[in-house]
């Protein structure tokens, strides 16, 4: 199998490999599941995540923090009250 193709099958992550791609806790794992901000599938007794959903949550957090950045809130200004 050609590494191009490798990329293209559906790969179905475990709990474990899912925080391991997320950067996050078992725990954590469970809320964004529950909380339905990551997609997940029941086989059998298995809770499994697709990569796509992965990538998806991934990609929603790039647009999430582009929303804030750009929503006219200056994050940096230092805001005492006083004129400078």
């Amino acid at each position: 199998m050609t590494e191009a193709l490798a990329q293209r099958v559906a790969r179905l992550h475990n709990i474990a490999s899912a925080q391991e791609r997320l950067g996050v806790g078992r725990s954590k794992v469970f809320a964004l599941i529950r909380s339905g901000e990551l997609r997940s599938v029941q086989i059998g007794a298995r809770r499994l995540i697709p990569e796509q959903a992965i990538v998806d949550f991934i990609n929603n957090l790039d647009v999430c923090d582009r929303d804030i950045d750009t929503d006219g809130i200056d994050t940096d200004s230092d805001d005492t009250g006083g004129d400078a």
